[in-house]
């Protein structure tokens, strides 16, 4: 006769995975940032992931005058809602970051060149992070949090920009700023003025939790 914890075993009961679904619901995450997604698979809260339908470039075009502090929050409601329909009663998780360094928004490089200019405006200077998150269920907003960062990146050379980007030319383009926090402790070019590492990174995780968890 099988002990109870081998007989648990045999089942495929794992009570801590058990326990997190039974707390958490499924979400789907209007994304395939490889950032967003290491969080969520720390958390073991139970999700999918399928990729927004948003053309980002215009809507921070049309936008971007109007609400610069918004401007995150809007585009986290508009990757949510763009695939809501294909996922009907269930929460969709929209999530954005702009970044803004004396009035001028920046946005993630699509090459090294740009990777480099992104660096160049900011060294030496203090630039803001805005970090939003937008849940949707059955066509109306489930929550949403919205959280700001201050930086001071160090007054960079061109050569360590250069060598900066040499080294991690796989991670700077998948950056807003072109740098990642993660590389602070290796660097030191970065200096938080305030705000939480999860904001800077992009998705306020253990906010999202909290609030999850009260639902």
């Amino acid at each position: 006769m099988l002990k109870k914890s081998e007989q648990k075993r045999k089942n495929g009961n794992h009570p801590k995975k058990n326990q997190i679904l039974g707390v958490y619901p499924q979400v789907v995450l209007a994304t395939l940032s490889e950032t967003r997604i290491e969080m969520f698979k720390a958390t073991g809260i139970p999700f999918i992931m399928e990729p927004h339908k948003v053309d980002e470039k215009k809507i921070k075009r049309t936008k971007f005058c109007q609400q610069k502090e918004r401007l995150a929050t809007t585009l986290a409601e508009a990757k949510a809602r763009s695939i809501e329909k294909d996922h009907p009663n269930k929460i969709i998780v929209g999530s954005d970051q702009i970044l803004v360094c004396e009035g001028k928004l920046l946005s993630k490089p699509e090459n090294v060149e740009e990777a480099e200019r992104n660096l160049q405006i900011l060294a030496g200077k203090n630039h803001t992070l805005w970090s939003s998150v937008i849940a949707v269920k059955t066509g109306s907003i489930y929550f949403s949090i919205r959280k700001k960062a201050r930086i001071q990146l160090k007054d960079l050379s061109k050569k360590e920009i250069q060598n900066y980007i040499s080294v991690n030319k796989n991670t700077v383009l998948s950056c807003v700023g072109s740098y990642r926090i993660e590389d602070n402790e290796k660097y030191g070019y970065i200096k938080v003025l305030s705000g939480e590492e999860e904001t800077i990174k992009g998705f306020p995780i253990q906010k999202f939790i909290s609030i999850l968890k009260s639902k």
